[in-house]
């Protein structure tokens, strides 16, 4: 059961990770948002301004501090958050580890799924006759 409860939690966040990044970058090319950001990839479909925005975002907040060393503000991590650096981030990294592998096992389990081949939709059923 905790498990199936584990992996409803990563499924579900990437699923709002991802939307949420298709749901700005359409805000943006609607004119909700920077338009800067409301480029598509042409081959991929992918909205890839707002995917390194993203990343920047995670970027920072898996590894805390960085920004504040790169601009030069006091930032005491131990005091900030409880524990060691060294520690934060070999659970932080840990944890990603584990999403990863869980991502890995699933791509592989998909095989099937990604080589059958589509010929097209199905016929409709004829209509029983009355």
């Amino acid at each position: 059961m905790t498990l199936c409860f584990v992996g409803t939690l990563l499924t579900s966040g990437a699923v709002w990770m991802i939307g949420s990044d298709r749901i700005q970058a359409a805000a943006a090319y609607d004119g909700a948002f920077f338009p800067w950001f409301g480029v598509f990839n042409e081959r991929f479909g992918t909205p890839v301004r707002v995917n390194v925005m993203s990343a920047l975002g995670s970027f920072v907040a898996v590894f805390p501090g960085v920004l504040e060393k790169i601009f030069n503000v006091p930032y005491n991590f131990h005091d900030e958050w409880g524990l060691s650096r060294a520690k934060f981030e070999a659970y932080t990294l840990g944890t990603l580890a584990v999403i990863v592998a869980f991502g890995v096992v699933g791509y592989y389990f998909g095989s099937g799924v990604r080589h059958q081949i589509i010929t097209g939709p199905p016929e409709p059923e004829p209509a029983p006759a009355d």
